[in-house]
């Protein structure tokens, strides 16, 4: 499988990195995530260890830095973030009916009682749509709208599964076709 091609000579190349495995990259990222960071320890703080909360205050501090004289897009971008930090949908230029049809589907999901904040962090999937330097909206959604979310806009988002196909579908077939060669080897 052919692993993503980066150039780490290009500015900002390891901070992306470390907010995720994304297939195209942009300064928008650094401020976003600025912000998503900072949101997420404050919500999440007293759920944290001590060393996940220090992690997530020097990834703020490193994008702090890195952001300075940077001018983001106009365009709007909706992350799905859950785990803490994990991110498994990010989509950028969106149109606005679609960001009016995300920011709707928060009165669906709010009726549906998703009372996130008494779970477990890593159980908390939570939409943050941004728009220029401007962060739009954000709440929790249900593993289900989330779900049905990955399966709709699969084609608009921008993660590089590349290493997760590969580690669910790829690696359990060369491991069995191995194991199958050396058995038919040791007839």
């Amino acid at each position: 499988m052919p692993r993503p091609k980066r150039n780490y000579k290009e500015p900002f190349m390891s901070t992306f990195t470390f907010i995720g495995n994304f297939k195209s990259y942009s300064t928008d990222l650094l401020f976003d995530f600025e912000t998503i960071y900072k949101l997420q320890l404050e919500r999440f703080r007293d759920m944290m260890p001590d060393d996940y909360a220090k992690d997530f205050e020097e990834k703020v501090s490193i994008i702090s830095k890195q952001k300075t004289n940077l001018i983001t897009s106009e365009s709007a971008r909706a992350y799905l973030v859950t785990s803490l930090d994990f991110i498994p949908l990010m989509m950028r230029d969106i149109e606005d009916c679609i960001v009016g049809h995300l920011e709707a589907m928060s009165i669906i999901d709010i009726t549906l009682k998703n009372d996130s904040l008494q779970e477990d962090p890593d159980h908390v999937v939570t939409l943050f749509v941004f728009k220029g330097h401007k962060l739009l909206f954000w709440y929790d959604i249900p593993f289900f709208t989330a779900t049905k979310m990955l399966i709709a806009y699969h084609k608009e988002n921008l993660i590089n599964a590349g290493a997760f196909r590969d580690e669910w579908y790829g690696e359990p077939r060369r491991k069995a076709r191995t194991e199958q060669r050396l058995w038919n080897n040791s007839k």
